[in-house]
């Protein structure tokens, strides 16, 4: 069984935290499992790993209770999550702009925030970047829209620019890669 680590967890939490009320936070927690439900009433700790399906089944509670888009959602969680990793660890590289070099660095630590799936960077033009994610197992499409989110928003985080986001998938035996093209002016 796959794990991530709880900073993934974590930008879920923040979410619930600054956007929903205590009535959302009921529905939510009557659409979680026990077990789930002991884990995020315990504090979800940045480092330490958890199962993957923990959090696709808090992205489907999520998605049930929250009035918008499940895309329009999972962006916004993929875009504030952008804002707080970048301010806490990548800051030179935004203060810099240098969104190749933050997409390069996010590379080399990609294991040590997340902790699942493998992050690959290839510069392409000075604009432009290609990366790939390959993961053990399928993920599901919100986790997706939130990876896809944060993608873009750090890019443009570091260059004040638009961002585009352009996606391939291709599934391998026994895994899942994800590939994506992004831009920016």
């Amino acid at each position: 069984m796959s794990q991530i680590k709880g900073l993934i967890i974590q930008s879920r939490l923040s979410y619930i935290e600054n956007y929903l009320d205590n009535t959302d936070l009921r529905a939510i927690n009557e659409k979680l499992s026990p077990s789930v439900n002991q884990i995020l009433l315990e504090q979800v700790f940045r480092v330490n790993k958890y199962p993957f399906s923990l959090l696709k089944e808090l992205d489907d509670a999520l998605s049930r209770v929250v009035s918008e888009s499940p895309q329009q959602l999972f962006s916004r969680v993929g875009a504030d999550f952008a804002e707080v990793l970048l301010d806490r660890y990548f800051f030179n590289y935004v203060e810099a702009k240098k969104p190749q070099k933050l997409l390069a660095q996010l590379g080399r630590l990609y294991d040590k925030l997340w902790g699942f799936g493998h992050y690959e960077f290839r510069a392409e033009k000075d604009h432009e970047a290609e990366i790939q994610i390959s993961y053990d197992e399928e993920v599901h499409e919100a986790y997706v829209w939130f990876m896809e989110a944060f993608l873009t928003a750090s890019v443009e985080i570091c260059t004040g620019k638009k961002a585009v986001l352009n996606k391939v998938k291709s599934e391998g035996q026994n895994a899942y890669n994800y590939v994506c093209h992004i831009g920016w002016g």
